[in-house]
């Protein structure tokens, strides 16, 4: 099968361009998706410091604040013990999706997938998120990607491995 043209919509959608199609084509990553992808590890390293940050001062006002209303020790102890937990469990959270993220930016390596997708709206939590799955896999992506899809046609999907953002994208066969 000759392969299409790249379709506007999707490389918009998805924010490609047809030099990064043919390097996922042929199995990785451009420089300019590897810089994406750090961005967004980048923003898990963030969040990683402020949870670091934030365990010292919420404990430090849990104390101050405890010694104004003459709270007991063991109540602070146990207010304390929360913050701890809280801000660890969410710092070792980041870092796992850090490492994710590492994955795919030092290998560089591209997944791909085929078959006929389906779109998907999932509307239950404060934002809306849109869906395109292949199988049984599911991909997070962008409204402006999801309406270039068009619903049960045939793609071919070009995604980071670990991390499984979609990266590129292109029809099996031509939508006219």
């Amino acid at each position: 099968m000759q392969k299409p043209k790249v379709d506007p919509d999707l490389a918009y959608g998805l924010n490609f361009t047809p030099e990064d199609l043919a390097a996922n084509r042929d199995g990785y990553m451009t420089k300019k998706q590897r810089v994406y992808l750090g961005n967004q590890r980048s923003l898990w390293m963030s969040a990683i410091v402020l949870a670091v940050i934030a365990c010292p001062i919420l404990s430090t006002y849990a104390i101050w604040n405890g010694i104004q209303i003459h709270d007991s020790t063991s109540s602070r102890v146990g207010i304390i013990a929360l913050i701890c937990v809280v801000t660890g469990g969410f710092a070792i959270y980041a870092a796992t999706r850090r490492r994710i993220y590492n994955a795919d930016v030092y290998k560089g390596n591209v997944s791909m997938t085929e078959g006929s997708i389906v779109l998907d709206v999932d509307s239950g939590g404060r934002r809306v998120e849109y869906y395109v799955g292949i199988g049984n896999r599911n991909y997070r992506i962008s409204k402006s990607a999801f309406l270039a899809f068009k619903n049960h046609n045939e793609y071919r999907l070009y995604y980071a491995p670990n991390s499984r953002i979609v990266l590129s994208a292109e029809p099996m066969v031509r939508i006219e």
